[in-house]
């Protein structure tokens, strides 16, 4: 059988999609600087919905389970940022940190669904 064609990806040029043995969808690229860059389907989605990059605390959950079903519907947004002390002080600093990061952000939200 005969295998399609594949063209030479030029520099900065992502590839298609395809699925990781873990089930996720991701696709690569080469940079002007000659690095490997990996972009994840969910990761792109969530981004284009906020409208901004992830930031290195947060992750991309799947509400279903399913990682090939990437619809904004069946994703969350969490955040893996704690504080590194556990005292009351510092957990109430963290609190007011992270109300101040998402509260114009997800009131939208929230008002969207009538919350």
């Amino acid at each position: 059988m005969d295998q399609p064609l594949r063209r030479e990806l030029t520099p900065g040029e992502w590839g298609p999609w395809y699925t990781t043995s873990n089930g996720y969808r991701r696709r690569s690229r080469t940079t002007l600087a000659g690095d490997q860059e990996w972009q994840w389907e969910h990761r792109l989605v969530m981004e284009e919905s906020l409208g901004r990059s992830l930031r290195s605390s947060e992750t991309v959950h799947h509400r279903n389970g399913d990682r090939l079903d990437n619809s904004r519907g069946n994703l969350e947004l969490w955040s893996t940022g704690q504080p590194a002390g556990q005292r009351v002080v510092d957990k109430l600093a963290w609190a007011r940190e992270i109300i101040k990061m998402y509260e114009a952000e997800f009131a939208a939200v929230a008002a969207d669904k009538g919350e």
